[in-house]
């Protein structure tokens, strides 16, 4: 991710498009690792879920930071958002994904253009946001058995959702280091979920 991670340094640097980018990441190696430990299939949910919205955050920010919020306090001394005010709250994972289709939104550059969504993509999103992530994070005493083929059905049109952001909708702006990985990401997640229908 262009880091040298074995440089010394005392500052966790990150930004929003290194975020997405991480967590992408992150996704590759636990779906790596739940072939070892079942469990990761868990973290897996987690970073997969939060490398989405972090897309469609990344997708929807304008230049002037506005896009992604609720409902944004406005500084009244210049009408920008103001960023630091603790009232603000961002979009949630299903109002992102209303918005990536919504073309106004998803306007302002040249070849910018919105999400068009089929049925089995709002029907991953709904599973991965409600069924999966929101159940594992505020986890509630149960048995639960949940097969290998969900997880890949639900994820892989997931990432036609992320490879759009990136490649194609015009509003994500990354450096070709980044979109190497990106591309790289993806595709190890592609062949790791095509395993389990083999």
């Amino acid at each position: 991710m262009g880091k040298d991670y074995n440089e010394k340094t005392e500052y966790l640097r990150i930004d929003e498009k290194e975020n997405a980018i991480d967590s992408l990441h992150r996704a590759v190696e636990f779906l790596k690792n739940t072939k070892t430990n079942l469990y990761d299939w868990k973290w897996f949910i987690i970073a997969i879920h939060h490398a989405t919205h972090c897309f469609m955050l990344v997708a929807l920010q304008n230049t002037d930071l506005s896009g992604i919020w609720k409902e944004p306090e406005i500084r009244k001394e210049n009408g920008l958002i103001d960023l630091f005010n603790s009232k603000n709250r961002l979009i949630t994972f299903m109002e992102a994904f209303e918005r990536i289709q919504d073309h106004k939104r998803m306007a302002g550059y040249v070849s910018a253009k919105p999400f068009q969504a089929e049925p089995y993509h709002k029907n991953s999103m709904k599973h991965l946001n409600n069924q999966l992530r929101n159940k594992f994070i505020h986890y509630k005493p149960m048995g639960w058995s949940i097969h290998n083929q969900y997880f890949k059905d639900i994820v892989e049109p997931i990432l036609e959702i992320i490879e759009f952001l990136v490649f194609e909708s015009g509003r994500c702006h990354f450096v070709e280091e980044q979109q190497n990985q990106i591309k790289s990401d993806l595709d190890q997640l592609r062949g790791l979920l095509k395993d389990y229908a083999e």
